[in-house]
């Protein structure tokens, strides 16, 4: 079984956080200081940041690790709040989405890589496979047409959201702001025509 790093001190005694505490700096030290140039070798082959490429490079591992310990990897890199962890790790699922590497989240312990995404990302490294990542579908520009604001102002509360947002090639979220927006100037508009008057 693999070692979590718990961090949760209400829970711990003294010892056994100093003792956590030391098991991380050591994973953190031994992966950043190797000489192997890993943190590197991540870096171009992902096209990553440093910081970026020291979550992967722990996370390559197989360990569990848990936010505290990834960030205080990252520490050595760049000064932040434990809260970046989760936009890191999500920018990270982007940047390896469609190639076979995923990070998991264990809830309420860290993030862990399978051992096939850990497989894929060392055939990467070491030059076996070809790091292509996904093309992604761009969605439309925020413009809106003419067309699509009739067809969105007739339809809105007819239709189901899903359904309009499918026809309108938009998010369900996009065509609610958009929708609400429209409403709130058509108001707007009214009540200075009324006040004018």
């Amino acid at each position: 079984m693999q070692k979590s790093f718990d961090l949760n001190v209400e829970a711990m005694s003294r010892a056994a956080l100093i003792a956590n505490y030391f098991d991380a700096v050591h994973l953190c030290e031994e992966l950043t200081n190797g000489g192997d140039g890993k943190i590197e070798k991540i870096r171009q082959a992902f096209k990553i940041s440093e910081g970026r490429a020291v979550i992967v490079s722990m996370l390559l591992t197989g360990r569990l690790c848990s936010k505290s310990q990834l960030h205080m990897a990252l520490g050595s890199y760049e000064t932040t709040d434990e809260k970046i962890i989760t936009i890191y790790v999500s920018y990270l699922r982007d940047v390896f989405h469609g190639t076979g590497i995923t990070i998991e989240t264990i809830w309420g312990a860290g993030y862990k890589m399978s051992a096939p995404a850990i497989q894929k990302a060392k055939d990467i490294l070491d030059g076996a496979a070809q790091y292509e990542p996904a093309v992604r579908i761009i969605p439309k520009v925020n413009y809106w047409t003419k067309a699509d604001i009739a067809y969105l102002l007739k339809n809105y509360l007819q239709e189901s959201r899903s359904v309009t947002a499918k026809k309108l090639g938009r998010s369900e979220g996009a065509i609610t702001v958009k929708y609400n927006k429209i409403m709130r100037d058509q108001r707007e508009r009214s009540q200075r025509t009324q006040r004018a008057a």
